[in-house]
This record gives C-alpha cells, structure tokens and sequence, in this order.
C-alpha cells in the first residue's frame, strides 16, 4: 500500500507502507469448484513498521487462508 500522507491514528506511514504476497493451493472437484488453502504475509515499512513496533504490533505477519473458489 502507498500513502501520500502519513496517519499515526491508523498506523499508517507515508510512501510504501505495507506490502503483501501469497500462495495458494486449490484442488478443482470440478471445473465451477474447488477448496483451496494457502499462506499469506505481510510486511510493514518505515514509519507504520515504527508504530506498529511501539504499539505492540508486529511488523511481520503471516496467516493461513482457507477457502472455496466457485463460479456458475
């Protein structure tokens, strides 16, 4: 994410602010249908790292993701 402005009330520094990358795996039932599981991780920089850090966040996270993909 970018932010032209920083906002210390959301945690959110000027410039690149967070960025965020991910995998998944999906296995199709059929071509309209499949369950998939995945990871996710986000990074904060400069000043939304620093806040985040003196909040008591952290400024690295990774999540597991679980879903369905349909479609008709």
């Amino acid at each position: 994410d970018l932010y032209g402005q920083p906002d210390r009330n959301r945690l959110q520094g000027s410039g690149l602010s967070t960025i965020e990358a991910g995998v998944r795996l999906r296995y199709d039932i059929t071509r309209k249908f499949g369950p998939y599981v995945g990871v996710t991780s986000t990074r904060a920089f400069g000043d939304t790292a620093r806040w985040r850090e003196q909040d008591g966040e952290s400024a690295q996270e990774t999540s597991l993701v679980a879903g369905l993909r349909f479609w008709f």
